[in-house]
């Protein structure tokens, strides 16, 4: 089954402005937009630092979400 989930961005595949364009004007239409960074101001971690805690713990524990992307960022063996 496909999990609902967008690893690349860190938020739920259903709601992903950056992936599916066409879902911007219906967060516009509602006033739920961040024009500084370009995302619905409920996925706008930049300016909701909190979120990032909330998307956190709805992440898929598969594996493909959240934990092991994180890790990589940090320690590069080069």
């Amino acid at each position: 089954a496909e999990v609902d989930w967008c690893g690349g961005h860190g938020v739920p595949e259903s709601i992903c402005t950056r992936c599916n364009k066409d879902l911007i004007a219906g967060f516009q239409e509602k006033g739920d937009w961040c024009k500084e960074h370009g995302l619905p101001e409920s996925q706008c971690i930049a300016c909701n630092p909190d979120l990032e805690a909330k998307f956190k713990a709805m992440a898929p524990k598969d594996g493909k979400g959240g934990s092991h992307d994180d890790h990589d960022h940090d320690k590069h063996d080069h």
